[in-house]
């Protein structure tokens, strides 16, 4: 299954950088398996030792802090030759042994071996780490598959993709053939998902009530790591604000109503739980911003979010299964809203390449879905789901006022390209076209403090 963060790894693994590589994400993202594809491909000796499958590692690693002693255990557990600067020592679920981020430096210093570590809930484990070696640990983050990956997955050439990027630039409809079927291939995966066991669940059987069993079970995966982490205070846990983003979502106004946990319940109440979900990565939050104007960052309101599922799949498995087959045929009238969808769709593809994406509403003004940042300046989103796709009072305002900072105005929606009155209209699917323009990180730095002080 090809990952597009293949190549950054690749690119570390032949770069003379003394530093070590980490691979984050949430469970069931494929960080594992990705790691052992890109080096088996590339003919790189490696071993491999797992914190979780044996436990044993933790306390023979933590008797000893200086290098050598280290290397040393390194060359008594791999129980095979480890021949100096011709093997990549991977280390996987460092979630549960944290205190190897402060003796990677050391490790990596040293020259004698690559190292890359890997785990889930990173952003949880690591609040208790020491110190984290800044300038000798490289992080990528792994995400869902995103539409591009799904897509290659499902057999589509790259070519195609690379023909999307050019009528997007030049805003020209894409052959009316190849629209429908990239459109059937975007409603798939609304249903579907990026988690990699549902991808390979439905490519191998084909069977969306066998996908939807796995999408449940990742769900209640997540869920069970909910507890281990909770705070003392119960009246609300992670898991009642977790249950509750689908109904947050499908609302005409999505923003996160923290009311909606339990009555006379305010944000500084709950803040752990929101901060645990995107500690986990199992949740992303869009913030509203105040000014169409960058760095949005400056502008962003703390106390109002959006809060999104990393997997639209994920999201697709809390409806009805009746559902699924009503995304799949993508004609007649829907029995429910498919908004939520949408912008959970757009929001993960948005997060996927790096971006933070924000919103924009204004009381008399309404609201602009998604501000991205990019190279050219801003992009304002509007996510149409339905047939009034031509109606956006919203993007029509910004427009009139000629902002200086707004370089394009795209409509995603079921449609073809076009170019109407100054406003882009691009299909849903073909969101990752801004990927060539984009600016911003959505890291840690974006949800840090984003409470009022108390």
């Amino acid at each position: 299954m090809k990952r597009l963060i293949e190549k950054e790894i690749l690119e570390w693994l032949n770069s003379d950088r003394r530093t070590a590589l980490l691979l984050s994400g949430a469970r069931q993202v494929g960080k594992t398996y990705i790691v052992r594809e890109v080096l088996r491909q590339a003919g790189i000796h490696f071993i491999e030792f797992n914190f979780v499958e044996q436990p044993e590692l933790v306390e023979a690693f933590s008797k000893f802090s200086d290098t050598q002693s280290l290397i040393d255990r390194l060359r008594y557990f791999a129980r095979v030759p480890l021949i100096p600067h011709h093997a990549v020592v991977f280390f996987d679920e460092v979630q549960a042994f944290p205190d190897l981020m402060t003796r990677i430096k050391f490790l990596a210093d040293e020259g004698s071996f690559k190292y890359i570590l890997s785990g889930s809930l990173l952003g949880i484990t690591m609040r208790g780490v020491r110190s984290v070696p800044v300038g000798y640990l490289e992080e990528l983050h792994l995400y869902p598959l995103n539409f591009q990956e799904f897509a290659l997955a499902n057999g589509l050439n790259a070519n195609v993709l690379d023909l999307v990027r050019e009528c997007a630039a030049n805003c020209q409809p894409i052959d009316e053939a190849i629209h429908k079927k990239l459109y059937r291939l975007f409603r798939l995966y609304l249903a579907v998902g990026g988690m990699p066991a549902c991808v390979t669940s439905f490519l191998e059987n084909k069977n969306l009530p066998v996908v939807n069993r796995v999408q449940t079970n990742i769900r209640n995966l997540y869920e069970s790591d909910f507890p281990k982490y909770e705070t003392e205070d119960k009246r609300v846990n992670v898991i009642d604000v977790y249950r509750n983003i689908p109904s947050q979502l499908n609302k005409q106004n999505n923003r996160f109503v923290i009311s909606s946990l339990g009555k006379g319940l305010k944000l500084d109440r709950v803040e752990n739980n929101f901060l645990w979900l995107y500690d986990a990565g199992v949740a992303y939050p869009c913030f509203i911003c105040q000014e169409i104007r960058p760095p949005l960052v400056l502008s962003k309101d703390k106390t109002a979010f959006k809060l999104f599922l990393n997997d639209v799949g994920l999201l697709t498995s809390f409806f009805p299964e009746s559902i699924k087959a009503e995304l799949i045929d993508g004609l007649g009238i829907r029995s429910f809203n498919e908004g939520s969808l949408y912008e959970n769709f757009v929001d993960g593809e948005l997060v996927s390449m790096g971006s933070a994406p924000y919103y924009y509403k204004r009381e008399n003004w309404g609201e602009i879905d998604f501000l991205a940042e990019t190279k050219s300046g801003l992009v304002a989103l509007e996510v149409k789901s339905g047939s009034q796709y031509e109606t956006h009072r919203s993007l029509d305002k910004l427009l009139q006022t000629k902002n200086p900072s707004l370089s394009q105005a795209v409509v995603l929606y079921n449609g073809n390209f076009k170019r109407v009155d100054g406003v882009q209209y691009w299909p849903i699917y073909a969101c990752f076209a801004l990927n060539r323009d984009v600016l911003g990180k959505f890291d840690k730095g974006y949800f840090d403090n984003y409470l009022p002080s108390s």
